[in-house]
């Protein structure tokens, strides 16, 4: 719903018919493709909860990040 509210405010007129049952089944099916995903490490972010102007949010991703990179 948040997504579909930040699709709406963009105002973008090919967006505007975008339905929450369609980003629903779209979050649904990459939630599907990266559970089985080996290729490389997925970090997965909560969209609704991820504020990218929160230093707090950033430093946790770049600990995330680091993890990863430092035991490859």
């Amino acid at each position: 719903e948040n997504a579909l509210d930040r699709i709406h405010s963009r105002n973008r007129s090919y967006e505007q018919d975008i339905r929450i049952e369609t980003l629903k089944e779209l979050a649904s099916e990459y939630d599907k493709l990266f559970a089985a995903y080996t290729q490389c490490p997925v970090i997965t972010l909560d969209a609704a909860k991820f504020n990218c102007m929160d230093s707090a949010h950033i430093q946790d991703l770049i600990k995330q990040v680091k993890r990863y990179i430092w035991t490859s």
